[in-house]
């Protein structure tokens, strides 16, 4: 046990801070703790840290007055008692597609051939000398892995994997297979205390026959006895791509939104879209709001690539 006083604590200049004062409590030559920083700061009016400061997670709780916290675009206002938790700085790569396992059992001695689909390692593996968190998961539709890392280490991962043969692909890319293949992403297609499971198709994940509690259990059994979204695929007439949240109707009528569209060189224009249940049926014909009126559109009860997975499970 370590018991330190407030009086023990050493100041300390962190990186990308800016109008502060801090003392570091417990961490770093501090010793206490090899994996944990913690420490004391007070940040003047105007003051703050960006969003690069140092890669790993943070928590601040909130003494006195207020810390205004922007992630990911996303602001938000801690207040005191309020406690924040940042995600740590984690650059991801993905090698994906039908020979990804084959050039991942190059870059490293973890099983990769064992490695079950959307499961992970929990324990650090080397991929090309280079420490990551491997996962067999990614938003390709494909086989394919993921690999997290610390920011530093970047660079080297990166020049491994296209040494080992591999063609770089842009997010633009990887956004018309996953809309293909019907995976959503937060922010587009659910938004966090705004929508269900039941409204982005994620029923499976709902396990309301099993022993346990969890949060909003009771109202999620209710929302399951006939829930009233569906998530479905469109496929829409023309070559118009309309906007991302765009209106769906049926004569007139809002049945839906449009979450996430998009122009397939397979399929033309598609999307995914959470629609009104009695409006979601397969074949069923909808309006979807473009810049110059609407397209129709036809509905698809599963996504329109691989709708059982057997690709990415393969």
């Amino acid at each position: 046990m370590i018991v330190r006083k407030l009086s023990e604590a050493k100041p300390y200049e962190a990186p990308n801070h800016r109008d502060y004062k801090s003392l570091r409590v417990f961490g770093a030559e501090m010793g206490g703790s090899q994996t944990l920083i913690f420490g004391i700061s007070h940040f003047q009016p105007g003051g703050g840290a960006g969003p690069d400061a140092s890669p790993p997670e943070k928590i601040y709780h909130i003494l006195k007055g207020e810390l205004t916290v922007i992630v990911g675009g996303k602001e938000q206002v801690a207040r005191p008692g309020d406690t924040v938790y940042i995600a740590p700085l984690m650059p991801n790569l993905q090698v994906q597609g039908p020979r990804s396992r084959d050039v991942m059992s190059r870059l490293t001695d973890a099983d990769v051939q064992g490695l079950g689909y959307y499961r992970f390692l929990p324990e650090q593996v080397e991929v090309g000398g280079v420490p990551v968190w491997l996962a067999r998961t990614g938003f390709s539709g494909e086989l394919g892995f993921e690999m997290f890392l610390r920011p530093e280490n970047a660079a080297d991962l990166w020049k491994a994997v296209r040494d080992a043969g591999v063609t770089p692909y842009a997010n633009a890319a990887v956004e018309i297979c996953r809309i293909e293949s019907g995976m959503i992403v937060t922010g587009f297609d659910y938004e966090p205390h705004q929508a269900t499971p039941f409204d982005v198709g994620l029923d499976r994940l709902v396990a309301l026959d099993k022993p346990g509690e969890f949060l909003g259990k009771g109202r999620l059994a209710e929302v399951a006895k006939n829930p009233p979204n569906r998530f479905r695929t469109l496929v829409l007439e023309g070559d118009e791509v309309p906007e991302y949240g765009s209106a769906v109707t049926k004569d007139g009528e809002p049945i839906g939104t449009l979450t996430s569209p998009t122009r397939s060189p397979k399929f033309g224009v598609i999307g995914v879209a959470i629609l009104r249940t009695d409006a979601a049926a397969e074949g069923n014909i909808v309006e979807v709001a473009t810049g110059d009126g609407t397209a129709s559109a036809t509905v698809r009860n599963q996504s329109i690539y691989d709708p059982q997975k057997s690709r990415p499970r393969s």
